[in-house]
């Protein structure tokens, strides 16, 4: 389009009044449609960072909901509750290892007892209802040895299985707070985004306001 300059006069222009006041509609500059495409141009950049900045905040408000959600979960208290119960089935574990350890003395002294009994059977044809006897105490003491040992080595076990679900759900923290720290990554670099989109509103206000005003004082001059 062109545009006149508005001491410019058109070459066909006579230079009675008359004339010059009834084109004096075509020897003003067009700024409507000068301004009116920019405007234009400006409303659409601002609802474009209008949107840009609604969905920043969107995305800050969700992680900042989320992180208030992990920190509810109250990691801290989780993580000493997971420590007293190791305490605890250390505790536990030592204690069955002493035990044992105790059978297994007891064992091998009910092995020493059981070769006893069968030398003094051989010396003592005589009494072999009371040794049977005895050696029956003996066999009845053994079965409940075996039975105490088994029911040590299951609860050896559950306390094996306890001890890898424990680590599991350490793991598991763990996991959670590497996630907090990625949250807070994230919303730190999101802050930094809102600042910059900010930044470059104001800077765009700031440069459209300039040439209003200029197009102002163009059309004023």
């Amino acid at each position: 389009m062109f545009i006149l300059h508005p001491y410019e006069r058109h070459p066909e222009a006579s230079t009675d009044g008359t004339e010059e006041a009834a084109t004096g509609q075509a020897l003003l500059p067009p700024t409507i449609d000068f301004v009116e495409p920019e405007a234009d141009h400006r409303m659409r950049h601002q609802r474009f960072i209008r949107q840009q900045l609604h969905e920043l905040e969107v995305k800050q408000s969700v992680l900042k909901r989320q992180l208030t959600e992990l920190h509810g979960h109250r990691l801290a208290d989780r993580l000493r509750s997971v420590e007293i119960e190791q305490r605890r089935l250390a505790s536990a574990g030592f204690n069955v290892s002493r035990q044992v350890a105790s059978l297994d003395k007891l064992h091998g002294s009910m092995l020493e007892l059981l070769e006893d009994v069968e030398a003094m059977q051989t010396k003592f044809d005589k009494t072999v209802p009371d040794l049977r006897r005895e050696i029956a105490k003996v066999e009845y003491s053994v079965a409940q040895v075996v039975s105490e040992q088994g029911l040590v080595r299951e609860e050896v076990h559950n306390t094996a299985r306890s001890v890898q679900a424990m680590a599991v759900s350490v793991s598991a923290l763990q996991e959670e707070r590497s996630t907090v720290r990625q949250l807070q990554t994230e919303l730190r670099a999101l802050k930094e985004e809102v600042g910059r989109v900010r930044s470059a509103t104001q800077l765009h206000r700031e440069m459209a306001h300039n040439r209003l005003e200029k197009v102002s004082a163009w059309e004023r001059g």
